[in-house]
């Protein structure tokens, strides 16, 4: 009973809390600056828009647990593109030779780490779903396991 509600309530709403408070605060922040068109200068005002306010639907979204598997998926395309487009400055990961009274290396640059974790966060919830304290499960129902699988 406990393994159930660990898997069927308490992750998926972790998860799902966790990258909607992503979503609000950025796209919040985004959306004050001029309606979202004005927080960068490497885009366009209307791709800038269009990011601020799909940022903000999406972690409202994700919050009461609507259509959680879409809002999951457009979070990981949405850091996809911030990847592509503002986080790609040099190599995934880049160290140089620390000093020589130091064994390994110093920290030089690490691109695009905050970007892959909440991706992966994304494609996380879009696979596990909403969970049971969610919008999704009471206007859809519980997921039906498909044929042959066992509910344990």
């Amino acid at each position: 009973m406990f393994r159930e509600a660990c898997k069927n309530t308490c992750a998926p709403l972790l998860l799902r809390l966790a990258l909607a408070a992503l979503f609000l605060t950025h796209g919040l922040l985004k959306v004050f600056q001029d309606f979202g068109t004005n927080w960068t200068t490497q885009m366009e005002p209307l791709h800038q828009a269009l990011v601020a306010w799909s940022e903000l639907a999406i972690g409202l979204a994700l919050l009461i647990g609507f259509l959680t598997r879409l809002a999951a998926l457009g979070c990981a395309a949405i850091m996809i593109g911030a990847m592509l487009t503002m986080g790609w400055q040099g190599d995934a990961i880049k160290f140089e030779p620390g000093p020589a009274k130091k064994k390994g290396f110093d920290y030089v640059e690490l691109a695009f780490q905050k970007e892959m974790t909440v991706l992966v966060l994304g494609l996380g919830v879009a696979l596990l779903g909403a969970g049971t304290l969610s919008l999704d499960h009471k206007l859809f129902g519980p997921r039906t396991p498909p044929a042959g699988e066992k509910t344990s």
